[in-house]
C-alpha cells in the first residue's frame, strides 16, 4: 500500500494545482485534523493525505511542521488560477529536471521559519505572472533557503554600500549581495541583481532594479602608478 510518506511529492503537486486550495483560511486551529474535517479541507490532496496518515499511523512533529508550512504556502497562492499553476509546475520540471512535487517538498522542508513560506508564495506569484523567469525564481528560492530569516529584514540596508561584521559575509554567501567596495583594508556590500529581485517580489518593496552593479576600488593600482614606480626604481639605481 502506498503510504503518505511515499506519496508526499504527488500529494504536494496535486495540492498546488488543486482548485480546492481556495477554501484555505489564514489561520488553522492548533488541531489541524479536526479543523480540516470541520471546513472540508479533506478536498485538498495534501490535507487528505495527512488525515489518512494520522488515522493509520500518526505523524511526527516534523510531518506536522511540514504540513503547517506547506498549507501557509498554498494559502499564499490560492488566488492564482489552476491553469496558471499547472503551467508554472511544468516549467519548474523543465528547468529543475525533476518532478515538481519533489522540488517543493525539498524546498519547504528545508525552510527554518514558516514566514519563509509566505515569501515563497509571493515569489511564486511573481513567477506565474511572468515578472520573474523560472531560472531567477529557482536561484532566489535557493538563496531564501540559505539566509537566516532574522537577516531578511536587513537586506534593504544593502541598497547602498554597507557592512555589518559577520552578517554581511553570511548574506554574501547566498548571492543576494556582492562585494561592491574594497580599499584593501575593508569591504562593503550591496544588493546583487537577485537581491533587488528578492526585495521587489519576495518582500514586495517598491524598488527600481539597477542596470549595472559596479565595484569600487578607491586605492586601486593603475598602469600609470606601475610605470612611475618602475621609473623611480631605475632613477634610484642610477644614483
Amino acid at each position: 500500500m502506498i503510504t503518505y510518506y511515499e506519496n508526499l511529492p504527488t500529494l504536494v503537486k496535486e495540492s498546488i494545482t488543486s482548485e480546492s486550495i481556495k477554501v484555505l483560511k489564514k489561520q488553522l486551529s492548533p488541531n489541524l485534523f479536526e479543523k480540516a474535517l470541520e471546513v472540508g479541507l479533506g478536498a485538498v490532496p495534501i490535507v487528505g493525505g495527512l488525515l489518512s496518515a494520522a488515522a493509520s499511523a500518526g505523524l511526527t512533529y516534523r510531518d506536522a511542521e511540514f504540513a503547517r508550512k506547506f498549507l501557509t504556502f498554498l494559502y499564499g497562492i490560492k488566488e492564482t488560477s489552476e491553469e496558471d499553476r499547472k503551467v508554472f509546475l511544468e516549467e519548474i520540471e523543465d528547468h529543475a529536471k525533476d518532478y515538481a512535487g519533489n522540488v517543493f517538498v525539498n524546498i519547504i522542508d528545508r525552510f527554518d521559519n514558516i514566514n519563509k513560506t509566505e515569501i515563497l508564495a509571493k515569489l511564486t506569484i511573481a513567477a506565474i505572472n511572468g515578472n520573474l523567469t523560472i531560472l531567477d525564481y529557482l536561484r532566489i528560492v535557493s538563496a531564501l533557503e540559505k539566509i537566516p530569516y532574522v537577516d531578511v529584514e536587513r537586506l534593504p540596508a544593502y541598497k547602498v554600500d554597507s557592512y555589518e561584521s559577520g552578517v554581511s559575509e553570511l548574506i554574501n554567501s547566498t548571492g543576494l549581495i556582492y562585494s561592491s567596495f574594497c580599499d584593501y583594508v575593508s569591504y562593503k556590500y550591496r544588493l546583487s541583481r537577485l537581491g533587488w529581485l528578492f526585495l521587489k517580489y519576495g518582500l514586495e518593496i517598491s524598488v527600481e532594479i539597477p542596470d549595472d552593479y559596479p565595484v569600487t576600488f578607491p586605492n586601486a593600482i593603475i598602469a600609470e602608478d606601475v610605470d612611475n614606480a618602475i621609473g623611480d626604481s631605475f632613477s634610484f639605481e642610477e644614483v
